[in-house]
């Protein structure tokens, strides 16, 4: 018996070099080509949609499932930059959501976040989409790739079963979202109901259960929490809740922004309420379900998104984008106002001498000088390098040159200290009258021409445009 079970363990240690060998010949005949159509094969069979992206922003590749989704040729898009896509294109919030993200993706990290695609037939998809970045054997970041995947039908479940009561019982304790039952004793069939009816009604309810997230996130003692009435819990007005509790019984559900303020800590909190009318076989009202949201992440998040997506992160200033959007906004309300043009002097030198660093300072320094003369006026913004723009309604044109030729006096007389060196810098300022027939844009023109003639004739002055020059 030994020997036969011997002479077994040895056959399949022979079968297995055998078939180890084969392996390692298959290997050695798979060449780099064959390695490239594999690679090809999965990124176009891969059901997640896919693009390969530039660090300039340029799509550089792009997948089947991808292009079958949005119904588009890769021919067509390759070369173009990735916020043309359908999926951005049409979405300011998503486009400053990339803006955003892109910052921490330089930084080596994970972006994921959902969006929502509309496409040629009015359907609504759910994208989870991530952004990670393409790092080279020398650690440096040559490429992203952006990778989206349809989760449309995820999402509709999910949202399903959260107004189903029995998915309640397994998630309710150990939820991340406060959830409360708000029950009466008995059914009660009701229609056509005033809100003096609406308000009797609810204090009949009565809470029946709920969870520890919600005690955290109301700021309740559990011992109270039975004994209080729904707008005492909600910390919220009994006027604004009636008509909301109208709408629970008359609709079946609503959603409704909740802001409230922590008196001990002074916080501030951001609450989505979700309230769902629970009724019977017999279509008898029975109470009510809510599902509670803490948002305020998200509305913090939300704020500093805005932040970025406006704001030229070194000097703080507003950034060029945000400017022109303010225009576009502008040119509504006002007919006319002054644009103003200005560029730091010879500012490549400072770099060049005393390097990028003192250079910031300098920038730094210059826009703060900048903006306490916008400030209280309209708006400036970092243009571009150091080159900055501002537009002042005011018909004055001699009171704008008398701000600017405080601006430029003020900055020429400022010294600017880094390391051992005392830097000082000059500024030139070209300024042109906008109106209505010609448009804002169009007298960025004029001030920048007039800018370009300070510059030309000495710089360190204030130039008017007008025709001739």
């Amino acid at each position: 018996m030994k020997i036969i079970l011997l002479i077994s363990i040895i056959l399949n240690i022979i079968f297995i070099i055998i078939i180890l060998k084969q392996k390692d010949v298959t290997t050695k005949n798979i060449t780099i080509n064959d390695s490239g159509y594999y690679f090809k094969e999965v990124f176009n069979k891969d059901t997640q949609m896919i693009a390969i992206v530039s660090i300039d922003g340029e799509l550089i590749n792009v997948n089947k499932s991808l292009c079958d989704f949005l119904k588009i040729e890769a021919d067509s898009i390759i070369g173009t930059e990735y916020w043309t896509l359908p999926w951005f294109e049409n979405s300011e919030e998503i486009q400053n959501k990339l803006i955003f993200s892109m910052e921490k993706v330089y930084r080596g990290e994970l972006i994921r976040f959902e969006i929502s695609y509309i496409d040629d037939l009015k359907k609504v998809h759910d994208i989870d989409f991530q952004i990670r970045p393409i790092v080279s054997n020398d650690g440096d970041i040559k490429s992203f790739i952006m990778m989206g995947y349809n989760i449309t039908d995820l999402v509709k479940t999910k949202d399903a079963l959260t107004k189903k009561e029995y998915q309640l019982d397994s998630l309710f304790h150990y939820a991340k979202d406060g959830y409360f039952f708000y029950l009466l004793d008995s059914g009660v069939l009701l229609k056509d109901i005033s809100d003096e009816d609406i308000e009797e009604i609810l204090k009949y309810h009565k809470m029946i259960r709920w969870n520890k997230t919600l005690l955290k996130q109301l700021n309740i003692d559990e011992n109270n929490l039975s004994n209080l009435e729904l707008f005492e819990i909600l910390s919220m007005d009994k006027e604004r809740l009636i008509p909301i509790f109208s709408q629970v019984i008359k609709k079946g559900n609503v959603d409704f922004l909740l802001h409230t303020k922590s008196e001990e800590s002074n916080t501030e909190f951001y609450l989505d309420v979700s309230i769902i009318a629970l009724k019977n076989s017999k279509n008898e009202y029975m109470g009510c379900f809510s599902v509670i949201h803490d948002i305020t992440k998200a509305k913090i998040y939300e704020k500093e998104l805005e932040w970025y997506a406006n704001r030229d992160p070194l000097t703080t200033l507003n950034n060029r984008r945000s400017f022109f959007s303010y225009m576009k906004n502008q040119e509504q309300i006002h007919s006319d106002g002054i644009m103003v043009m200005m560029d730091i002097d010879h500012f490549k030198k400072v770099n060049d001498k005393y390097g990028h660093d003192a250079g910031d300072i300098v920038l730094k320094e210059v826009a703060k000088k900048i903006d306490n003369v916008f400030v209280s006026n309209a708006m400036a913004c970092r243009y571009g390098g150091e080159e900055f723009a501002g537009i002042i309604f005011d018909e004055n044109i001699d009171k704008v040159v008398e701000l600017c030729e405080g601006l430029r006096r003020e900055i020429e007389e400022s010294v600017y200290s880094y390391d051992k060196w005392d830097i000082k810098v000059t500024i030139s300022i070209g300024i042109a009258k906008i109106y209505r027939n010609i448009g804002f844009e169009k007298s960025i023109t004029y001030a920048d021409n007039a800018l370009y003639t300070s510059k030309e004739t000495g710089r360190n002055k204030v130039t008017i445009y007008n025709d001739a020059l």
